[in-house]
């Protein structure tokens, strides 16, 4: 049979093919898709509707906010990152349980004339959720915006996950603008003992969960970070009682039964990145060999965790591709980051007792998302979360801390490392004692024989060492949180109009005795270059410990002597990071920001800052906050050729003001 000839389009069929190129929606043709121009009763494209994408209209004159060409791909990029979150693009696994109909109108112009709204029969309430990272008015925001609850907007809430309890004090005023933004009247000793009930105490947990359950919160680091009610101290672990301890111990003892597998084809694309990749940026100088037990195996069976790794995987290829721009003020990364929150508060539609591994380590992993994101946002309520359940497993049995930490699962002894460093370098940015300050003085205090003596370090136990995990010798953690510590009695004091000099340098002595031990010399002869980084790093972090202790001595200001031989020490330390491999540099530049953001804030010559720069910006390729630490230093520096010399440097205050992690 010959072949049929192929019959052409018809002069009707083109133009009609044309017509609809030119009359399709605007926001198909920004996706370059057919559009079917069905519309809905609002006029919409039925399309666009699906997809829960704003419908830009019609018409064949684009309107003015589609000339820009870099508005057009702003507004593509943000469709593709909706569409791939949802599981609509071929080869992206949607991180969402929850049905389309359920999920916010992607919003791509907030000036449009036409804007998508789902039909009644679809979708009555469809909330558009939201987390600000900024903090209009010192107001921090979790709810439903659209649907509001302002009846709880200026209420101070405890998540009832923690303290299972429902009565918390009403914010009826603002803040004292002379104080701290992190001061809380309600705040309580930083002792962890205060944090233990006496005895066990019944938990009447709330039988509903709504909107009601999730008021706004107030943003301020204090009542969030690390104050909870006295009357409510013994329902936060009270639960936790377990028989003499007997149960507790074996909690703490259990043993570690998976064998990591690298995921094979046809796993879910995000965990293999999170194994081939993202735990390595996340934890830069932790063992990889561990990760396996401590991470990989716990997410395999936990949607919870897959959440968390979703959201970390968002952020890091946002980032990516933008580094300039905040992946946390992208709409479906912030219901994302929303829908994480609930999840971790509320997994099973039961307000949890107390907070479980699970919860624990998607907390870590959150704080990490806003560290990819440039260490600013609401991490402050992860990192609690965190610090909370490490508290729970060292303080609920009959071991000292020490001991606990000791005896307890690798995969706990990882996550409480993590949560006691994170909290340590929180307290420069909070301006309140760390959480652990009582834990630290417990464990890490050079006088208290747990921690290294003299140049050696015999007697340390690897399982309670920080070095192995966070590149820090303990005897420094201790010093930074003694600093913080005594950094918030000063402030109290100076605001009492009490302060006294003898009483401040004497309280520094301790401090300043145990930083001016020589730290153990780097292995010239070890093999291992990750030993060689962990000890690269603790030299740092020494170096800046000292400089750190001198502003609150003597105050910020970098013609002090003691500070200005504390600046040069610690930029000469940072400086060695260009003696080993630019990969392992660009690793201790992300973990060392704390140290070249005060030693470059504390910077009066010029050279000096421009070197603090140049090593900032080893690390500053892909997601971190080095480049954000580097903008923030580029304001304090603006700010101080304006200002007299002898004029303090706000470098905490900055911190606070753009609530920036230092990790």
């Amino acid at each position: 049979m010959p072949p049929v000839a192929k019959q052409k389009r018809s002069a009707a069929d083109r133009a009609k093919g044309a017509s609809r190129a030119k009359s399709g929606c605007y926001t198909c043709r920004i996706r370059r898709k057919k559009c079917d121009e069905e519309r809905d009763e609002h006029d919409h494209c039925r399309t666009c509707t699906r997809l829960r994408l704003q419908c830009l209209g019609f018409g064949t004159k684009r309107p003015e906010y589609l000339r820009d060409n870099d508005k057009v791909n702003e507004m593509r990029d943000k469709i593709k990152l909706h569409l791939a979150t949802n599981g609509m693009i071929k080869g992206h696994a949607g991180t969402s349980s929850r049905a389309m109909d359920d999920r916010p109108v992607c919003v791509l112009h907030e000036g449009a004339d036409s804007e998508c709204t789902p039909s009644p029969e679809s979708s009555p309430q469809s909330p558009a959720y939201s987390l600000e990272d900024d903090f209009p008015n010192g107001e921090y925001t979790l709810g439903l915006h659209r649907h509001a609850v302002s009846s709880v907007r200026d209420d101070r809430y405890y998540p009832t996950c923690l303290i299972g309890s429902t009565s918390y004090p009403k914010r009826s005023t603002d803040p004292d603008p002379s104080t701290s933004a992190f001061e809380d009247p309600h705040r309580p000793p930083s002792d962890s003992s205060a944090l233990m009930a006496s005895s066990p105490v019944s938990v009447e947990l709330p039988q509903t969960f709504g909107p009601e359950a999730l008021p706004q919160y107030v943003s301020s680091f204090g009542p969030m970070y690390n104050s909870w009610p006295d009357d409510d101290f013994a329902g936060i672990l009270g639960t936790l009682d377990m028989q003499a301890g007997a149960t507790m111990d074996a909690y703490l003892c259990a043993p570690q039964m998976f064998i990591p597998t690298i995921p094979a084809n046809g796993v879910d694309e995000t965990l293999g990145k999170y194994y081939r990749r993202l735990a390595k940026a996340q934890f830069l100088l932790a063992d990889e060999s561990k990760f396996g037990d401590i991470l990989f195996g716990p997410m395999q069976g936990s949607q919870l965790l897959q959440k968390a790794v979703g959201l970390l995987s968002m952020v890091d290829d946002f980032r990516t591709r933008e580094p300039h721009r905040r992946a946390l003020k992208i709409e479906d990364v912030k219901y994302q980051h929303d829908d994480l929150w609930r999840a971790a508060i509320n997994p099973d539609g039961a307000l949890l007792p107390f907070t479980t591994p699970e919860v624990a380590t998607a907390a870590i992993i959150t704080v990490s998302a806003h560290l990819f994101d440039g260490g600013r946002g609401s991490w402050f309520q992860w990192l609690h979360i965190a610090c909370q359940w490490a508290l729970s497993i060292l303080h609920a049995s009959q071991y000292e801390p020490a001991q606990a930490l000791i005896v307890c699962t690798e995969r706990n002894r990882f996550l409480i490392k993590t949560a006691m460093w994170f909290d340590v370098l929180a307290s420069v940015t909070t301006q309140q004692e760390p959480i652990f300050a009582s834990t630290f003085r417990e464990m890490f205090d050079p006088q208290s024989g747990l921690c290294e003596e003299g140049e050696q370090e015999p007697s340390i136990d690897a399982r309670i060492s920080m070095l192995d995990v966070m590149g820090c010798d303990n005897s420094v953690v201790w010093a930074l949180s003694e600093t913080s510590c005594l950094a918030a009695w000063k402030a109290n004091e100076e605001r009492n109009g009490c302060l006294s000099t003898k009483d401040l340098v004497s309280r520094a002595a301790h401090i300043e005795a145990a930083l001016a031990r020589t730290p153990p010399a780097l292995d010239a002869s070890s093999s291992n270059p990750v030993s060689h980084d962990r000890r690269l790093t603790a030299d740092i972090f020494h170096a800046a410990a000292r400089l750190y202790l001198h502003t609150v001595l003597s105050g910020a200001h970098p013609r002090v002597p003691d500070i200005h031989h504390a600046v040069r020490a610690t930029v000469d330390a940072l400086s060695r990071v260009r003696s080993v491999s630019p990969e392992s540099g660009a690793k201790i530049v992300r973990n060392t920001v704390f140290a070249a953001f005060i030693a470059g804030a504390l910077a009066a010559e010029k050279e000096v800052r421009a070197e603090v720069h140049g090593i900032l910006e080893l690390g500053a390729r892909g997601a971190g906050n080095c480049r954000a630490v580097n903008d923030l230093l580029q304001s304090i520096w603006q700010r101080a050729t304006e200002n007299s010399p002898s004029s303090a440097v706000p470098w905490r205050e900055q911190l606070a003001k753009h609530e920036m992690l230092l990790v």
